[in-house]
């Protein structure tokens, strides 16, 4: 590999871009082989859409987060919890999902002749069991962060790969601070790296696919409730003809030290990515929620503690096809893409997969050894 510099950067073994859920895993890891590693993020706290909201319940999960009872979610929650060194106490939870027709709940079984476009991103949602956890997305990032000790640079955005022979030499942040690293693990959006690619590794039609392809905006709207609403543990998917639906759950009800009773419920719908900028599809989007939440249960809108509004610009969909087995891009020989878009299983499995995914395929062109082999004495290494 070349070693031309374009001037003088700070240097590690091993830069993540990206300080979400899948980033925080893959900089733990690689910090986990004694390697020096920086955490590049562009927001102001670690953690992406895992990150903790507080509440009056305390730390509430950063919009409704779900996991069916798939092998494959199994294998990665098992997993996760040899990264995290504890018990996730994963529970099974039997209990098919609900629809509200004709003034009652009957059970979900398809969206039948409108199918909307989100589908791909609404499937996970109606297998008919899902996993819970005592420790939430929101406790991860929070253990994940505060066990990094390697470099965090904070509003952090890379605005140049500096790329030579084949191999990433330098990033720039920011426009002016310059970082190097022998090998680069890119773990945001896809509309983020599509600028970034050099023009000779990627055609245009791949960076179309990567800026324009068919992602989704999360809309979510977390409720509490001044009172119990429901003792449902079965997720909801509320629907109207001719809308897009929407997924929610009710978390067990609460009392507060006050003596008030309140429960938290999460719901979740979507928009076409293109759509995200328009405040009138958003706003819509969000009466859409609480129609169907009222139009299922009519009182729970009344008397609400608080509602908290989640929008995640293009946080959902898929990149098929574009990566090499081992998850490198091609073309540049230290560059990996641990971000979910990559992954065939969807949102937070899709994370958790395809950041264990990258660990598991990770051989670095520049150290003799692999990511076992390179475990410090003492870590807790998983791959």
């Amino acid at each position: 590999m070349a070693q031309v510099k374009t001037g003088k950067s700070q240097e590690f073994d091993s830069i993540v871009i990206g300080g979400g859920l899948s980033g925080l895993l893959v900089a733990h890891q690689l910090e986990g082989t004694g390697r020096k590693v920086a955490l590049v993020e562009a927001l102001d706290v670690l953690g992406g859409t895992s990150r903790p909201q507080n509440s009056v319940l305390g730390p509430i999960d950063n919009g409704m987060k779900f996991m069916p009872a798939t092998p494959a979610a199994r294998a990665n929650l098992e997993w996760l919890e040899t990264v995290l060194g504890t018990s996730l106490s994963i529970e099974e939870i039997d209990e098919p999902p609900v629809t509200y027709d004709n003034g009652k709940f009957q059970p979900f079984v398809g969206f039948g002749a409108f199918e909307p476009e989100a589908a791909a991103e609404l499937a996970p949602f109606s297998t008919p069991r899902r996993f819970v956890t005592t420790a939430t997305p929101k406790d991860w990032v929070k253990t994940l962060a505060g066990s990094f000790t390697g470099t965090t640079f904070l509003q952090s955005h890379v605005t140049k790969l500096q790329y030579d022979d084949g191999f990433i030499i330098e990033i720039l942040v920011n426009g002016t601070k310059k970082l190097s690293a022998r090998e680069y693990i890119f773990c945001a959006s896809p509309r983020d790296l599509a600028p970034l690619i050099p023009e000779n590794t990627a055609s245009a039609r791949q960076k179309h696919r990567l800026s324009k392809g068919k992602f989704f905006t999360a809309v979510y709207l977390d409720l509490i409730h001044g009172k119990a609403v429901s003792e449902s543990r079965q997720l909801h998917m509320l629907k109207s003809a001719n809308e897009e639906p929407l997924a929610g759950l009710f978390h067990p009800a609460m009392t507060l030290s006050s003596g008030e009773t309140v429960q938290l419920s999460q719901w979740c719908t979507f928009l076409r990515a293109d759509l995200t900028d328009d405040a009138e599809e958003t706003a819509n989007a969000l009466k859409r929620i609480k129609r169907q939440v009222k139009r299922a249960y009519e009182t729970a809108l009344d008397g609400l503690v608080s509602e908290r509004i989640v929008v995640s610009p293009q946080s959902h969909g898929e990149v098929e096809g574009l990566l090499s087995e081992d998850q490198r891009w091609p073309k540049i020989e230290n560059l990996w893409v641990a971000s979910h878009f990559f992954n065939p299983h969807r949102d937070l499995i899709g994370t958790l997969d395809q950041a264990r995914l990258v660990l598991e395929n990770f051989r670095s062109p520049h150290l003799e050894t692999d990511l076992e082999e390179n475990a410090a004495p003492g870590s807790n290494l998983t791959v």
